[in-house]
C-alpha cells in the first residue's frame, strides 16, 4: 500500500463546547499512519505480512487503523477499552515494561505512548526491534519535550528524531 492510498477517517464529532477534538486526533493519526507507511516502506518489502506490537493502545483508536495495514496486531495498555474482536487482532490488558516478551514481532508502534514511551526504546534495544513512535506532549518531569527525546536518544544509540512537524514528534530506530 502507497501512502497516497491511505484514506484515513471521515466525518467528525463535537464535543459539548464546539471544539471537535476527535477531528484533532483523527488529524493527528492520520498523519501519524502516512508517515508510518513510508517509513515501514523503505525499510520492509512487504507491509501485509508484518506483525505488530503496539503499546499505549488505549481505545484502540489508532489499533482500528493499523489493522487496515498489516497481518497481525497485538494491542497491549493496562487500561485497554477496545470492545471490538477482529481475527488480525490480540489484546493484551496489561502493562508494557522492556521484559514483556517482544520476540514474535517485527515492529514496536507506539502512538502518544506517555511514560511507556521509554519502556519501548529499552525494549527495542533488549530485543533488537524496530520501533516507530508518535511522542505524546506530556513532558514526564522533563522541562521540554526536546529534553525527554535527548534523554531517550542517550538511551539508543540509532534513535533518530525522523520528523518534527509541530506539535507531532515521529521517533524511530529504523534506517530513514
Amino acid at each position: 500500500m502507497m501512502y497516497e492510498d491511505y484514506g484515513g477517517y471521515d466525518g467528525y464529532d463535537l464535543d459539548g463546547y464546539g471544539y471537535d477534538a476527535s477531528r484533532v486526533r483523527r488529524s493527528y493519526q492520520r498523519i501519524a499512519i502516512g508517515e508510518l507507511v513510508k517509513v515501514l516502506e523503505n525499510n520492509f518489502a512487504d507491509l501485509g505480512n508484518l506483525n505488530i506490537l503496539e503499546v499505549a493502545a488505549g481505545e484502540g483508536h489508532f489499533t482500528r487503523e493499523l489493522l487496515k495495514l498489516f497481518a497481525h496486531v497485538t494491542a497491549i495498555d493496562p487500561l485497554l477499552s477496545m470492545e471490538e474482536e477482529h481475527d488480525k487482532l490480540t489484546k493484551e490488558k496489561k502493562q508494557f515494561d522492556c521484559n514483556t516478551d517482544c520476540h514474535g514481532y517485527n515492529v514496536l508502534i507506539s502512538y502518544c505512548p506517555c511514560e511507556a514511551a521509554e519502556n519501548v526504546v529499552d525494549a527495542s534495544i533488549k530485543y533488537k526491534k524496530p520501533f516507530f513512535m508518535i511522542m505524546c506532549n506530556c513532558l514526564h518531569g522533563f522541562t521540554t519535550k526536546h529534553e525527554r527525546y535527548e534523554h531517550l536518544k542517550s538511551k539508543a544509540e540509532n534513535l533518530a528524531l525522523y520528523k518534527n512537524t509541530k506539535d507531532i514528534w515521529f521517533l524511530t530506530n529504523l534506517n530513514i
